[in-house]
């Protein structure tokens, strides 16, 4: 009980104290709280009163600043917090006057009636109140006057304490004080995350803004002063759209605020004028915008003295940098001719054209560049046209498109599709020194040709080539990436190449005759007909010396060219060529034709009759078979041949068209023969052949022999050494069948040639002491050999079969004749001779050679 005693007694002395001090500050406040002037942390108050009503009064005569220490950053989260705070501690104040707020030139007067709080001073008045609401202050600005500029600005708005966003909207008015009217009215959003500050909206009709000389900060050069306010007149004019953002944290605020600055407007039924010498230019609407520092105007459906001047424009470049100089930006657009109004306006900027164009408009977009602080004038330039035929300083180019730059001095060229006569047709993108008379640049050619009626010699197509062209006197063309120069005159031009090499990829003839290096020079006096000469070198293997049977590799040859006939010559007469239109003529001499090199004969889109004439000059096919010849003459055309060769006594006759062949060759000698297969195979003799392709696309022929010696074959010298293995066969070898060969008084084969297989029908020859039959089936693809043969002697020899040991090698026909059956395998290069019985000949034709042999063309018609 005691001790509960003594804890209640604690408590009631407590809240007596607490009471008390309550109370007593209760009345002190009632009474009011008066100091005279203090000093608090720099900044001087003086008049100061503090009393209570029903809520608190503050009143202060005097708030001195001027001493205080200034804070250099401003913080907008800090401020807003200090808001909320000042809020919070608002709702205890009933009243507050404070008579003079004094902060360096500046004094106001603030005051709060416990709901509104409003500021007046020399320079601006304001009224405004706060409103807590579910975590959001509320602000109210009922008037904020800026008064030296008669800026009005009234809005609402709210700052969300947990989000840290602020917003307001209002509207911002500019005021004619004067006449008491207003000259716009901006309706305002302001926007903030604390960390920047946006601020964007759009205005009312105004006639113009030359109120704003009053505001802003006057402009650095009076010609910059003009564009912004003087150089237009219009009817009536709004700002569309603006925006800003204010980065509060950033060290170069005012700058970076700038940079962001963008202004979108229009003012309609104006005039604009771009020099003083010139009359206006007339537009429906002329839009504004303020964007990156510069201040653009952009005129719709301008006209200049009823020439269309349409997207023309004038921008005042660094408009708002601080530390660059600003730059006067006029772009005069138009699509029409040449004539003196326009030739006029562009003289008034000292501006002298180096085209002319006599057919088509030119559109033009010439862009002047007035640095407003030296006045130092640059030009640049663009001109468009299409379909056109425009003089480059008395150079005739018909162009598809052309676009010109103009730059001072200085003109860059775009071209499309630029015709140069008939030479060339290429993309040219190139420059002018107009003081140097030096043009440079590349084509990307299209197609070049020295001549459209042949391009053989040279066409240039889809290539990209650099030139250059002095035309200080005559005009010196340069292409240094195919080392060409030429000089063009009035009475004749000379074109050098100096590199053969370079030009390969461009002329199917230096190609088709593999040219490694070599130069040429081309004479023409109207680009119509030429005279060349061109020293080569090459490696083509189509053309060889028939004296060392080597490719001609070095050579000199003559062109002579006019539109309907070329003529080609070379120095030492081996080679001539005539072409026309219809037909090419290639005449030989002294020469060989290895036509296994030439693509002539498989280009089935070649529509020209080509002839190829040869006198004392040889062929070689398919790189194996060499065609002595004193003359002969190939025509080939839409993929036909038609040959005929002569050599000797030895007439050949060709035809060959897709697969279809047709061979005739009569009375040609051994020295043709053993040449063709290159190995001295006959000996004396007259050979001929005859073969057709069937229907079946087999080549069916027939080659006969007369009076002549075989070696050489090494059939042939296995058979010979088959006769040796046999003791009782040695009695064979006769004058007509020894180790010197087989002399064959007549002889015939009958052979088909599929892609797979070379068959022989028959094959029979008829020796002065034996005769030899056969059947069998070469395979192409591995050269292996399946044939059977037959020996047969004459019947005066009869007399020796009883020398012969085993009948396994002995038969006697019906005749009276001995023959000896062999198969030959093995390949054509190594064939192998085996024996069989008598009664194996008799049998295996019907079983084993049934496929083979007995009938070896049914193998082509499966």
């Amino acid at each position: 009980m005691k001790k509960t005693s003594v804890r209640l007694l604690k408590i009631f002395i407590f809240f007596t104290l607490l009471s008390s001090i309550l109370i007593s500050f209760y009345i002190v406040l009632y009474n009011g709280i008066a100091i005279d002037r203090f000093n608090i942390n720099g900044i001087k108050i003086s008049g100061f009163y503090l009393s209570l009503d029903k809520k608190l009064i503050l009143k202060i005569n005097d708030i001195d600043f001027t001493q205080s220490k200034k804070d250099s950053d401003f913080d907008l989260k800090s401020n807003l917090h200090h808001i909320k705070n000042i809020h919070l501690t608002l709702q205890y104040f009933q009243q507050i006057e404070i008579n003079t707020i004094s902060f360096e030139n500046y004094k106001a007067k603030l005051a709060y009636d416990g709901e509104n709080f409003s500021l007046d001073s020399n320079l601006l008045y304001t009224k405004a109140k706060l409103q807590e609401q579910n975590s959001k202050i509320k602000i109210f600005v009922e008037d904020f006057f800026i008064k030296p500029y008669a800026i009005y600005y009234q809005a609402n708005g709210e700052y969300d304490i947990n989000s840290k966003i602020l917003n307001t909207n209002g509207t911002l008015k500019f005021w004619d004080k004067d006449n008491n009217k207003e000259f716009i009215t901006i309706n305002l959003d302001i926007n903030s995350d604390l960390e920047n500050i946006t601020l964007k909206g759009n205005s009312s009709e105004f006639k113009d803004i030359k109120f704003l000389r009053n505001i802003l900060p006057t402009a650095k050069d009076k010609l910059v002063d003009s564009w912004i306010y003087d150089n237009y007149q219009v009817k009536d004019a709004i700002i569309q759209d603006f925006y800003i953002n204010i980065p509060l944290k950033s060290k170069n605020i005012i700058q970076e605020s700038i940079d962001s600055l963008y202004i979108i407007g229009e003012a309609r039924n104006a005039e604009v004028k771009f020099h003083e010498s010139l009359q206006t230019i007339n537009a429906q609407s002329v839009k504004l915008i303020f964007q990156n520092h510069n201040l653009e105007f952009y005129p719709k459906n301008a006209t200049y003295k009823n020439h269309a001047l349409e997207d023309s424009s004038v921008i005042l470049e660094d408009l708002s940098h601080l530390d660059r100089p600003t730059l006067l930006k006029i772009n005069i657009n138009a699509n029409t001719k040449l004539d003196s109004e326009i030739i006029s306006l562009l003289q008034a900027y000292e501006i002298n054209l180096p085209i002319i164009a006599k057919h088509s408009n030119i559109k033009s977009n010439l862009h002047l560049y007035i640095n407003l602080k030296n006045h130092k004038v640059l030009t640049n330039g663009i001109f468009k046209t299409t379909d056109n035929e425009i003089l480059i300083n008395n150079i005739p180019i018909q162009t598809k498109t052309a676009e010109i730059q103009l730059d001072n001095n200085i003109v860059t060229a775009h071209i499309k599709e630029a015709k140069y006569k008939d030479m060339l047709n290429a993309n040219a993108n190139f420059t002018i020194e107009l003081d140097n008379k030096i043009i440079s640049g590349e084509l990307e050619v299209i197609e070049s040709t020295l001549s459209q009626e042949n391009k053989d010699i040279l066409l240039i197509q889809n290539s990209n080539i650099p030139f250059n062209i002095d035309f200080n006197d005559s005009l010196i063309l340069n292409l240094p990436k195919l080392q060409i120069t030429g000089i063009f005159g009035d009475l004749e031009s000379k074109i050098t190449l100096n590199s053969l090499e370079n030009l390969k990829h461009f002329s199917k003839i230096l190609n088709d005759y593999k040219v490694t290096s070599g130069n040429a020079q081309i004479i023409t006096k109207d680009f119509i007909e030429y005279h060349a000469v061109f020293d080569l070198q090459t490696q083509q293997e189509i053309l060889l010396d028939k004296q060392n049977k080597a490719p001609i590799q070095t050579t000199q040859l003559s062109l002579s060219y006019t539109p309907t006939k070329y003529t080609i010559r070379s120095s030492d007469s081996k080679l001539r060529i005539v072409g026309t239109k219809e037909s090419q003529e290639i005449n030989l001499h002294n020469a060989i034709l290895n036509a296994n090199k030439s693509t002539l004969a498989n280009d089935s889109n070649n529509q020209t009759n080509i002839i190829i004439k040869g006198t004392n000059a040889d062929i070689i096919v398919n790189d194996d078979f060499y065609l002595l010849s004193d003359n002969f003459n190939i025509s080939i055309n839409n993929g036909l041949i038609v040959a005929n060769l002569q050599h000797k006594n030895g007439v050949l006759n060709l035809k060959k068209k897709d697969e279809y062949l047709m061979i005739k060759a009569s009375e040609f000698g051994d020295d043709f023969l053993n040449t063709l297969g290159n190995k001295k195979i006959f000996h004396n003799g007259r050979f001929y052949l005859e073969a057709n392709t069937d229907d079946n696309g087999v080549i069916i022929g027939e080659f006969s022999l007369a009076s002549t010696s075989i070696n050489n074959l090494a059939t042939l010298h296995n058979i010979f050494t088959f006769i040796d293995s046999v003791p009782s066969l040695l009695s064979l070898k006769m004058p007509g069948f020894n180790d010197k060969g087989y002399y064959v008084e007549s002889g015939k084969v009958k052979f088909g040639i599929d892609k797979e297989y070379v068959a022989i029908e028959s094959l029979n020859f008829n020796g002065s002491s034996m005769d030899i039959k056969g059947k069998g089936i070469v395979a192409l693809n591995d050269k292996s050999i399946d044939f059977h043969a037959q020996l047969i002697t004459a019947k005066n020899l009869s007399g020796i079969i009883n020398k012969i040991p085993g009948v396994n090698y002995i038969l006697l026909g019906e005749d009276g004749n001995i023959s000896t059956s062999f198969r030959i395998g093995g390949t054509i290069g190594d064939p192998k001779i085996h024996t069989q019985a008598t009664q194996d000949a008799l049998i295996a034709p019907f079983n084993i050679l049934k496929r083979t042999i007995t009938s070896p063309f049914d193998i082509f018609k499966k």
